[in-house]
């Protein structure tokens, strides 16, 4: 009778809901591996980008990783009639009046820039409007050029296969974080255009200015008959 009772007790313990236990808690084995894992970048290499409106390029894009696009082609302001006593002149864009080529003095125009060195080590751009020459008579001394409106834009990336040109801004994290809303170009004084400090910057941009202005103080001594010129230098810097 005391054996049937032990027989009983042993098949309790060793059959529980079909589930096959030990007295004793097994242990389980964990076995572990290492896997490597690279990721190698490189620098880009500056594309031309589709640009809409057209803009004719006056400097050669650079064959690199970073540098200018285009500038304006030309600032050609209306002829304007003499004043019979001093006073201040604000003359608008004349878009007929074209030396270049057709299409070359808009009402918007247009300065683009490409980095794609991959360093995230910002940049700057800047524009200096030189002397106005002093013509046979008289002169415009100390006339600045006034932009009144800037329009920061993306270039959608040349470099992928349908390109959409000029577009908002889809980089956000990337946008060049100084972009003045004007711009007052001076004599022997550089203005920033766009910049971005690091870690912004990367990719293509473009600024549009429009409401565009020559403001000639009464101090200046215009000529029936002259003409005035001067240029406008543009500077793109590899630092903030």
């Amino acid at each position: 009778m005391k054996a049937k009772k032990i027989l009983v007790g042993i098949l309790s313990t060793t059959l529980v809901g079909g589930i096959l236990v030990s007295g004793a808690a097994a242990q389980a084995a964990t076995y572990g591996g290492t896997s490597d894992a690279n990721a190698k970048f490189k620098a880009g290499e500056i594309i031309t980008p589709p640009v809409t409106p057209p803009v004719v390029p006056p400097v050669t894009p650079p064959a690199s990783d970073f540098g200018l696009l285009y500038t304006p082609t030309e600032f050609n302001f209306k002829e304007t009639q003499v004043r019979s006593t001093p006073g201040t002149y604000s003359i608008e864009i004349d878009p007929t009046w074209e030396i270049a080529e057709p299409g070359a003095n808009p009402l918007k125009k247009h300065v683009g820039m490409g980095d794609v060195r991959g360093t995230q080590a910002g940049w700057k751009l800047e524009a200096e409007l030189n002397a106005w020459s002093t013509g046979a008579v008289g002169n415009i001394t100390g006339s600045e050029i006034q932009i009144d409106t800037t329009e920061l834009q993306e270039i959608i990336d040349p470099s992928l296969d349908a390109p959409t040109g000029i577009g908002t801004i889809v980089s956000t994290a990337q946008a060049p974080d100084i972009t003045p809303t004007s711009i007052t170009l001076a004599p022997g004084t550089a203005a920033v255009v766009m910049s971005a400090s690091n870690t912004k910057g990367q990719g293509y941009w473009d600024t549009g200015m429009e409401d565009i202005t020559l403001e000639v103080p009464a101090t200046a001594n215009p000529i029936a008959g002259e003409t005035y010129t001067s240029t406008v230098d543009w500077t793109l810097t590899d630092a903030p």
